[in-house]
């Protein structure tokens, strides 16, 4: 399709792969778009390795964290849930990991619903972040 095309020849958020491959714990997408596609345009850009599971529609969000949580609770009993992190540009982000109870950081930058999403991490006192490049200081 035409969208995928595009995925696939644009630009990568700044710093993405050094700061994702740079993150010592495991990674996952958890994604609105469609998942095969999404699967195909990673590997096609070569990011596909940096993540340990890339999930995405049809399967809602909420659903897919749920997904993330299960294969870390196996690998991992007891893992904190403070210590899961999602990182994402839109209400749906942030309502999938406030009801899984893990933290959320707002990456504004690339966002469609920037007055939207500064206005709710105003109210909840989440962090936000321009890019990727911001991350590592919230990690810390």
């Amino acid at each position: 399709t035409l969208l995928r095309g595009r995925y696939v020849t644009c630009p990568a958020t700044p710093a993405m792969r050094e700061v994702v491959g740079g993150i010592a714990a495991e990674r996952f997408v958890v994604s609105g778009s469609d998942e095969a596609e999404l699967r195909e345009v990673l590997a096609e850009r070569g990011d596909a390795a940096l993540f340990r599971t890339i999930l995405g529609s049809p399967v809602t969000k909420e659903r897919n964290i749920a997904l993330v949580l299960a294969d870390l609770d196996t690998r991992h009993p007891g893992l904190p849930r403070d210590q899961v992190v999602f990182v994402g540009d839109a209400e749906a982000d942030w309502r999938g990991a406030s009801a899984h109870g893990i933290r959320f950081v707002y990456m504004d930058g690339f966002s469609t619903a920037q007055g939207r999403m500064r206005a709710l991490a105003a109210e909840h006192g989440f962090p936000r972040i321009e890019d990727l490049r911001g991350l590592p200081a919230l990690l810390g």
